[in-house]
């Protein structure tokens, strides 16, 4: 019968140790299969096929087989001596939940969102704390549209107080590209920080969370984090140029070193990139400031806020429940600064620039909130109302994006 194992949750996680086919009476012999088996919620099995030093191997060889038909045709290994290398129960069950995990993220990819909860279902079965499939399961949920299934296993992960291996590093890295790329700034930059906390020394995740501060309109941390991965970097190539950096047999050295400084040259060019941006994000600033100091009015803003989060929150945006969360929280970025006893108003305009652009996209869709573009305006003419001739030009400039990933 299979193994059990008593998980944390108190539910039972049952794997099987090593099971094969029964011969068959009279029929010639055969190569002998062995299989590690999974029984699965219902209360059937799946068999995993095993390799030749007795690892699970990620294949599956059968799904969802009646446990009496499985009884029937297999037979455990501990009945007679087995020539594979004997594993622990614990061993095969994280080993199942890194293929389950893998094979989710296959699925994933290919857009098969059902099959790929699934596996994260079954990866996270078998070992709860399994990052990779507390991720997958997050995006499943996202890709699906269940932002607030999605938010909430993202809070999870992000609260979570476990000591991470540094395999996890690029987990993590890949989870927060994921973030930003979903607009979840403050999510992505919190996970390219866990990343740098398993690595200090790698400097791309620098300039990665330098792009995500970026995009967060932070841009003197995103001027501060590039600095911090150049000066890795430099340290590095100067390993370079003295012999100092050995070849780690994981990747080819000349292409580690091409790959440094190609990324080097990129990471440059974006700081020049935003320290340009700084610059001219000074200079209206002081340009807005010297033409209407104190124009900001904090409480019509943060009433206007109100108002827009409240028309925001009743409208189902025609179902997508993605642009509805990235509405609502450009709304609170704003709300927020302006609660700032020196609030921005260029950080502003950038959050009132993406609620326009959702809230047309939406109307395109015939999915836009009613009084939503009305309320918009009021903000950045409350925002901006002594300067909306000094402005309206500049406004219309296109800000590069540089990719870092």
């Amino acid at each position: 019968m299979p193994d059990k194992k008593q998980g944390s949750a108190g539910s039972k996680k049952k794997i099987g140790r090593c099971f094969e086919i029964k011969p068959q009476e009279g029929a010639a012999p055969s190569m002998t299969v062995h299989y590690y088996i999974e029984q699965l919620e219902n209360g059937n099995v799946a068999l995993e096929l095993m390799d030749a030093k007795g690892d699970p191997t990620g294949q599956i060889a059968a799904e969802n087989v009646n446990l009496a038909d499985f009884k029937e045709r297999y037979k455990s290994c501990s009945e007679h001596d087995c020539p594979l290398l004997p594993r622990t129960v614990e061993e095969i069950r994280m080993k199942m939940a890194e293929n389950r995990a893998a094979m989710g993220e296959t699925h994933l990819d290919n857009q098969k969102l059902d099959e790929a909860e699934d596996m994260f279902k079954r990866s996270l079965n078998l070992d709860e704390s399994n990052i990779k499939a507390q991720i997958g399961m997050g995006k499943a949920k996202m890709e699906k549209n269940l932002v607030e299934e999605a938010m909430a296993i993202f809070r999870k992960i992000r609260e979570a107080n476990q000591i991470y291996e540094q395999a996890n590093k690029h987990t993590f890295n890949e989870f927060a590209i994921y973030l930003r790329k979903k607009e979840l700034l403050g999510e992505a930059i919190e996970n390219y920080e866990k990343a740098i906390f398993i690595d200090p020394a790698d400097e791309i995740l620098y300039y990665n969370l330098g792009r995500a501060y970026w995009e967060k309109n932070d841009v003197q941390a995103a001027i501060g984090k590039i600095k911090e991965g150049l000066s890795i970097a430099e340290g590095k190539k100067k390993d370079f140029a003295g012999g100092m950096m050995v070849d780690d047999g994981e990747s080819s050295y000349d292409e580690e070193k091409a790959y440094l400084l190609r990324t080097h040259e990129i990471a440059k060019s974006a700081l020049d990139f935003y320290m340009a941006q700084e610059e001219q994000m000074m200079e209206k600033y002081f340009e807005a400031h010297l033409e209407a100091p104190g124009a900001i009015d904090k409480k019509e803003v943060e009433d206007a806020c109100i108002k827009l989060k409240g028309i925001v929150e009743k409208s189902d945006f025609g179902g997508n429940a993605e642009m509805k969360y990235l509405m609502l929280n450009q709304v609170e970025n704003i709300f927020d600064e302006v609660a700032e006893s020196r609030p921005d108003p260029w950080r502003i305009t950038r959050w009132l620039e993406k609620l326009e652009g959702a809230a047309e996209a939406m109307e395109r869709q015939n999915g836009s909130p009613p009084g939503a573009k009305d309320m918009i305006r009021k903000i950045r003419i409350l925002v901006f109302k002594k300067t909306q001739d000094k402005t309206s030009a500049k406004k219309s400039r296109v800000i590069v994006d540089p990719a870092m990933d």
